[in-house]
């Protein structure tokens, strides 16, 4: 039984197959009726090599002809990097805009509150679980600049950042230093935990924040149930 015995229907570039009227690309439906219908043919094997395999423009002429012809298809599609006075335009165009109030800000990927970090996740269930805390008002996210605060505290101007192991490497310690300055100059205290050490001694060290916390404030919640910590 061979596909060529049959009269095949084709149609926008498609064909259907004669035995079960399946339609498959032109080129898919050879390998579907060998293989459905015919099970016992020999299918072909693709074992032609790959032309050009281990060969450069310098060592084959036809791979520098069909270089040139992709260069010539893409050409005016890739664009130069921006010149320095370009740049400076654009940047003096978007300050103007968010002093005129046109510029909306941007949405980081981040400000969704259900896109946290497991510590950031375990860390809110605390607070909610938490008699103080659970009383304060608490932001996720809150957009300061161009940085988003982990948890907000506004009454008492603190901001709390759960920090992973990642906070441990030099370059990323650059980044915190220079965001905490920042929040400093707009009047937010800033509080860091380890997410390490607060796991392995969390009544501690949620205590040591509640301190910290209340100290920012005249008025000193009531005393405190234990924390829940599981998520």
């Amino acid at each position: 039984m061979k596909l060529t015995d049959y009269t095949v229907q084709t149609t926008d570039g498609k064909s259907q197959c004669p035995i079960c009227n399946k339609w498959f690309a032109f080129r898919g439906l050879p390998s579907h009726f060998h293989r459905t219908h015919n099970p016992n043919a020999k299918l072909p094997s693709h074992t032609t090599p790959i032309w050009n395999k281990g060969k450069t423009k310098d060592s084959d002429s036809r791979v520098k002809k069909l270089s040139e012809k992709v260069s010539t298809s893409t050409k005016g599609l890739i664009k130069s990097p921006l010149t320095k006075e370009q740049k400076e335009k654009i940047s003096i165009a978007l300050k103007r805009a968010h002093q005129e109030g046109r510029h909306l800000g941007w949405h980081h990927k981040n400000a969704d509150p259900e896109r946290r970090t497991y510590p950031e996740k375990w860390f809110r269930k605390v607070i909610q679980n938490d008699t103080d805390l659970s009383m304060c008002q608490v932001i996720e996210q809150l957009r300061v600049g161009k940085y988003l605060l982990d948890f907000a505290f506004p009454e008492f101007m603190v901001v709390l950042e759960v920090d992973g192991e990642h906070h441990k490497r030099p370059e990323v310690q650059i980044k915190d230093k220079i965001r905490d300055e920042y929040l400093i100059s707009k009047g937010w205290n800033v509080y860091r935990i380890e997410w390490k050490t607060m796991f392995e001694n969390t009544i501690q060290k949620i205590s040591d924040f509640k301190e910290y916390l209340f100290s920012k404030s005249n008025t000193m919640p009531h005393k405190s149930i234990e924390a829940d910590t599981t998520l």
